[in-house]
């Protein structure tokens, strides 16, 4: 006979009063029931991307993951006129059948930008190596902190080099292989399949394009026809409830700072996506770590006058609520919609099947600030399916965790609080 146990009481009860979500089938050689187990009394922050932020002291780095400046002298004065911190060294690359598209990395800066001109440079103190994967003619991939070169061989009488793919999911392995983040460029086309992304392992997609605004003010039919950026955000949120931890980006791809007067392009467009990264130092280590654990906003900044989006003290996480400390309005969303407009979250209102909630933080400018996605899971849910279950062993832990004296960090890492 297989007995499992069907509750426990530190790890028990569903948080919104729904109906019991799992059950587990109690067996013997002549009969099969069925013993429903209670799902935890409490949903919890399972990961804080802001976890290691000291809102107070951590510099707030005003940086550009996707635009064009490449090492163009006149291009990076702009950035660095506008107040960026931070900025890659990129354009087209990794096609060489095409002439527009680099055929080697620009890196290390020193390399590529003469020191007189690095010592006027007021504001820029960063540079990442960077570029727009083109290789492959239905996937655009920017791929940072990758700081070798690396393209497509399509022939496939030819091996490929070490350096080469042949495929999307060769690129995203290459990139990965090379310390690099794969961040999904402009993708304006709804993701229908984003299992598929997912499985790939896709760690970040551009949920914001300055591109897009600029077509759209040049009356171009297709970013005139259709929101592309709400696409945007869209498939973000698709891409999320595959994976929590995918990292929203807003970039500026062809519309910085630098553009030229005579472009038809609002002054609101102009320059208006960007990311606030918050890194305990400014070292380049620092900033990708940062990065990585998603510690940073994606902002849109829709302002006439740059500069003016919606202020965010800090954000603070405890068992019970996620409290955004800002004036400005703060709208929360997660995998079943909207779930809140107020600064303070609670987490027992949220459904027991929440995998994540996000802000949205907005001002009466009309820009927006997009935080990264928070992981949220029932206490004791350790594998994440969203259930907490005996398979294989989250009661068990939970149960363990409970009966002893264990430090908050136990608790965190068994049961999912505190974060």
């Amino acid at each position: 006979m297989m007995l499992i146990a069907a509750g426990l009481p530190g790890c028990g009860g569903v948080g919104d009063g729904s109906a019991d979500p799992a059950a587990v089938v109690v067996s013997t050689a002549a009969t099969q029931t069925v013993a429903p187990i209670e799902a935890p009394s409490r949903t919890v922050v399972f990961y804080n991307p802001y976890a290691k932020v000291d809102f107070a002291l951590s510099p707030r780095l005003l940086a550009q993951h996707h635009d064009h400046a490449g090492v163009s002298q006149t291009k990076l004065i702009a950035y660095d006129a506008a107040g960026y911190n931070v900025i890659g060294l990129q354009d087209y690359s990794g096609n060489p059948r095409a002439d527009y598209a680099w055929t080697s990395r620009r890196w290390p800066p020193e390399k590529w930008l003469p020191k007189d001109f690095m010592s006027r440079l007021k504001n820029l103190e960063l540079f990442l190596p960077n570029a727009e994967e083109v290789g492959l003619a239905d996937l655009h991939i920017t791929s940072t902190f990758v700081d070798s070169y690396i393209e497509s061989e399509l022939d496939p009488l030819v091996p490929p080099q070490p350096w080469q793919y042949r495929t999307g999911t060769q690129m995203l392995k290459l990139i990965k292989e090379k310390g690099g983040v794969a961040c999904l460029a402009h993708p304006f086309e709804p993701l229908l399949d984003t299992n598929y992304w997912s499985s790939r392992e896709l760690p970040c997609v551009e949920v914001y394009s300055a591109y897009a605004e600029g077509l759209k003010d040049q009356g171009n039919p297709y970013f005139t026809s259709r929101d592309r950026n709400k696409v945007l955000v869209s498939n973000w949120d698709r891409l999320l409830r595959e994976n929590s931890r995918t990292l929203g980006i807003a970039v500026n791809d062809h519309f910085g700072p630098d553009t030229p007067p005579f472009v038809k392009v609002s002054a609101r467009a102009r320059d208006s996506g960007k990311i606030l990264v918050f890194a305990p130092e400014v070292s380049l280590d620092a900033y990708q770590r940062a990065f990585r654990d998603g510690a940073f906003f994606a902002v849109i900044d829709r302002g006439a006058t740059k500069g003016n989006f919606p202020d965010v003290r800090k954000v603070v996480v405890d068992l019970d609520t996620l409290f955004i400390d800002t004036p400005d309005n703060v709208k929360w969303i997660s995998n079943f919609g909207e779930v809140g407009d107020h600064s303070t979250l609670r987490l027992a209102e949220l459904h027991w099947a929440t995998s994540y909630v996000r802000a949205e933080i907005s001002n009466a400018d009309g820009s927006v600030i997009h935080t990264q996605a928070f992981s949220i899971r029932q206490r004791g849910d350790l594998d994440g399916d969203g259930y907490v279950d005996a398979f294989p062993d989250d009661l068990e832990i939970c149960r363990q965790s409970d009966a002893s004296s264990a430090p908050a960090a136990s608790l965190s890492q068994h049961c999912g609080g505190p974060p």
